[in-house]
């Protein structure tokens, strides 16, 4: 920047973000100057100005940059920490246990009033017989307590499961009247396939949701049970070459 006065001329001062007298201009450094980034952002000077690299990890705020120690003073950068523990998953920690938020950062605790375990194996409900409130069994369920110190459960008379939940069994074969809900896909909380006659082997010779017991037609060829010579093997011919009381299906299994 200069002015010029006959015959010679003068400087005038220097542009922002510099410093001198005219002649010589030298850069301003703000990050000495001003020190305007939040503590672990790294200031870089430019020549002119100076810029504030992001947030440190765990905390979120503006971007800062400009020219002039002046302007360096006067506007900060201002950094907030970021809650982790409330970001929806609990910071990362297991959903069941305790996270505590610091400055910056977060930390994962131990499990919360009734649950059992760790980060790493994770934090597991705590179960007990003697305790209504831990009691894992259907309340048509009873509980037991194994030798090993755990405990499992089963369903009362009349009901079928796995114990955790149990659904009504009406011809008490171990097999519910209805599908159950239940996580572990034990085969007693299928629906029965008979629900008013017993068959705790649940068999359905042609697979169409009928068991055996109760299908009129359990090998599904078209021929009633009480008129078919092989009565869970499909022969429509009904062949029966020694005419005894047997198909001749049955020879050939």
């Amino acid at each position: 920047m200069e002015t010029y006065e006959y015959p010679g001329y003068r400087c005038g001062p220097c542009p922002p973000g510099f410093q001198g007298n005219g002649t010589h201009c030298a850069d301003i450094n703000e990050c000495a100057h001003a020190n305007p980034c939040f503590p672990g952002s790294k200031c870089i000077n430019t020549a002119p100005g100076f810029r504030c690299e992001p947030c440190p990890r765990g905390y979120k705020g503006n971007l800062i940059s400009g020219v002039g120690a002046d302007y360096a003073k006067a506007s900060k950068q201002v950094c907030t920490d970021i809650d982790e523990c409330n970001d929806g998953n609990n910071g990362g920690c297991d959903p069941n246990s305790v996270c505590t938020n610091t400055m910056g950062s977060y930390k994962c605790g131990p499990c919360k009033a009734g649950f059992l375990g760790n980060q790493t194996v994770g934090c597991a409900p705590l179960k007990s017989c003697s305790s209504p409130t831990h009691n894992p069994c259907d309340i048509n369920g009873y509980c037991m307590f194994e030798r090993n110190g755990d405990i499992s459960c089963a369903c009362n008379v009349g009901w079928a499961g796995n114990g955790n939940v149990c659904g009504r069994d009406t011809d008490l074969d171990g097999y519910p009247d209805e599908p159950l809900p239940c996580i572990d896909n034990d085969k007693h909380c299928k629906q029965d396939n008979c629900r008013l006659t017993p068959n705790s082997g649940q068999e359905d010779a042609d697979n169409d949701g009928i068991g055996d017991q109760c299908d009129d037609d359990a090998d599904g060829d078209g021929i009633k049970n009480v008129e078919d010579n092989c009565r869970l093997l499909p022969n429509k011919d009904q062949q029966n070459s020694d005419t005894d009381s047997f198909g001749d299906a049955w020879r050939r299994m």
